[in-house]
């Protein structure tokens, strides 16, 4: 289990109905703050530091996007022609990422 602390104190007065939206827009902001931050650390911090940091949900959801988008760019480098191997490269990459990950999860 992890926990994210809000990133301002909440206090729950009133009624229900209301400080539950509080919570829920708090954790929203809390969340999307952090993962602002994460991508800004995923480009300059170590790729073992930077999954050790965030929250797992967080982490995975930053990893898929830049996943994409990496993905994305090798289509467009092999349709102009720039570098027709860049989806065998981008494949290389992610096998040495997720051997790293492997043996950072196996200790």
């Amino acid at each position: 289990m992890e926990n994210v602390t809000l990133k301002k104190p909440l206090k729950l007065v009133g009624k229900v109905e209301n400080y539950l939206q509080d919570i829920i827009d708090a954790i929203v902001s809390t969340l999307h703050t952090i993962t602002t931050q994460s991508f800004v650390n995923h480009a300059k911090t170590p790729r073992p530091d930077w999954i050790k940091q965030d929250p797992a949900q967080v982490t995975i959801l930053v990893n898929n996007i830049v996943t994409s988008a990496s993905i994305e760019e090798c289509f467009k480098k092999i349709s102009d022609g720039s570098n027709v191997n860049a989806l065998k490269d981008s494949f290389k990459k992610s096998v040495e990422d997720l051997t790293g990950l492997i043996k950072m999860v196996q200790g």
